[in-house]
């Protein structure tokens, strides 16, 4: 694994803000930046090193753009800016007249690999569209910004074909469950809200048939706060709850907390979460987030520092030995703060690696390429990380659709229900494992008949209590000992299965710092 801040002027030395790769060619990215452009570059190995080409810039948005989503076919390019636009682009020949929709200098015109066209342009939004989503289909697109709606558009027509506003506070991330059956929404007001989503046939267009939230997670009770002493004759104690994420207020900002579905459906990461005075991601389960009101099924604390953004890979990898979540794959995935990008896996609960110091501010966005060994994350400061990967990184080589068996249901234990017990009740599973994303659900067309899984509970400790590896700032594959190690990859899996430690919300044992 190597990893470098590529030092070039992205976006004329402005903030990045998003990043997204094309799902169809390996390499091949797009940036957002407080520019007013987005950017098409591409990445690929020399000697042994990432370098970056300049591709093509997509010219036509009157302020800072905050989001860039690729279409799932890759023939389109989504974006949404500070002023509330959502443009749609598709590419052209090189050799195209751009016309008006080209707002840059002819100097950069002949650097172009590549010609991108505006070809629409979506209005609604009364201010900032923070971040943009793709359904499986690719004939519509969510949206959410600062004016706390969600939106859903039906991208040929142009129209809403659905809007919600739950939230009480700006919308900072949306995610489209690969398996088409439902939409989370994470705001700056502390919650994570989950719709289920229906479309159906009207005269000759389709619209929603229904968007109806159905988890809203703000908060868990303290189980463990009631004393054990109190008499039998008192009043019953008050219940106390701890409210899951991040609190604007006391803790540093972002404007984007960007959650994601896995490539399978079956789990739902939310950054900003805050667990035992210690920053954390929270991972729900298809299994559960039905439920009203249902919590967390894992948490990965030990953050120093807040994260703002998760993404998986595209991909399905072999699993390696015994682990304490048993799958008949892993899925790789990274997560980006305030000060550090971590790369982890379904099968530890430790990290793959650790990047340290590589910007001055915080990571906004990342994404992987198609063939997973490419990884790009974008800082506030206006520069990139990117990280190359190989199969030995990974864990072994991509799985083809058809090499993965559906997996029989996994147990799982139920968030913050005590430290003491390891025994996990049963839970039952969500939808199948895929990579493949098909179309959005028409109503009462859901299929029952695949299998279902549900995740494992994951702790931030090791059996020993030692918190998770640190690195420095200087990536190499792999890192010395002591001081200078750039990357921490997760210790070796042992020979005997581990058995997973439940994390609570006022354990005795401080979070690994």
């Amino acid at each position: 694994m190597k990893a470098k801040a590529v030092q070039i002027q992205w976006h004329r030395m402005q903030t990045i803000t998003s990043v997204d790769f094309s799902p169809t060619v390996p390499g091949k990215f797009a940036t957002a930046g407080g520019d007013n452009f987005a950017r098409v570059w591409q990445v690929s190995e020399v000697d042994g090193k990432s370098e970056v080409q300049f591709c093509s810039t997509l010219a036509g948005h009157l302020a800072g753009v905050n989001v860039v989503r690729w279409s799932r076919s890759g023939d389109r390019i989504a974006t949404g800016d500070n002023v509330g636009s959502i443009c749609l682009w598709h590419q052209v020949p090189k050799s195209a007249d751009l016309g008006r929709n080209l707002l840059v200098d002819d100097e950069d015109i002949d650097s172009y690999t590549e010609m991108w066209r505006q070809c629409a342009i979506l209005t609604g939004h009364k201010d900032e569209v923070n971040d943009l989503v793709w359904s499986p289909c690719g004939k519509y697109l969510a949206s959410v910004g600062t004016d706390q709606k969600l939106r859903i558009w039906d991208v040929a027509r142009g129209d809403v074909i659905g809007s919600a506003h739950n939230h009480t506070d700006m919308i900072q991330g949306v995610a489209w469950d690969p398996l088409g059956q439902f939409i989370a929404t994470q705001s700056i007001d502390r919650s994570c809200l989950v719709y289920t989503l229906a479309l159906q046939q009207m005269d000759a267009k389709r619209t929603i048939a229904s968007l109806k939230l159905i988890n809203k997670s703000t908060r868990i009770e303290d189980t463990t706060s009631v004393a054990a002493a109190v008499p039998p004759a008192s009043p019953p104690a008050r219940k106390k709850y701890h409210r899951l994420f991040s609190d604007p207020t006391t803790t540093s900002t972002s404007f984007f907390r960007r959650l994601q579905f896995s490539p399978d459906g079956q789990l739902l990461l939310c950054p900003a979460a805050h667990l035992n005075d210690a920053h954390a991601v929270l991972v729900y389960s298809r299994a559960t987030w039905a439920a009203s009101n249902a919590p967390p099924v894992l948490a990965l604390p030990g953050f120093t520092h807040p994260a703002w953004a998760v993404r998986f890979a595209p991909a399905l990898f072999p699993v390696s030995g015994s682990g304490i979540v048993e799958l008949p794959y892993r899925m790789v995935f990274a997560v980006g703060g305030d000060d550090a990008l971590v790369v982890y896996d379904t099968q530890s609960a430790f990290p793959r690696a650790v990047l340290t110091g590589f910007h001055v501010y915080r990571y906004q966005d990342l994404a992987w390429s198609c063939d997973a060994r490419h990884l790009v994350a974008v800082s506030h400061d206006g520069f990139c990380t990117v990280v190359s990967l190989d199969e030995t990184d990974l864990g072994g080589k991509m799985l083809e659709v058809g090499d993965v068996e559906a997996p029989e249901p996994v147990r799982a234990a139920v968030f913050g229900q005590g430290a003491q017990s390891t025994a996990a009740p049963h839970t039952p599973g969500g939808a199948r494992a895929a990579v493949a994303a098909p179309a959005p659900v028409l109503a009462g067309n859901a299929s029952s008949s695949k299998k279902r899984i549900a995740p494992t509970l994951v702790s931030s400790y090791s059996a020993t209590g030692d918190s998770v590896p640190s690195a420095e700032t200087t990536a190499a594959s792999t890192p010395a000992a002591g001081a200078g190690a750039a990357l921490a990859p997760a210790p070796a899996p042992a020979k005997k299965r581990i058995a997973p430690t439940l994390v609570t919300l006022f354990s005795s044992t401080p979070p690994p710092q």
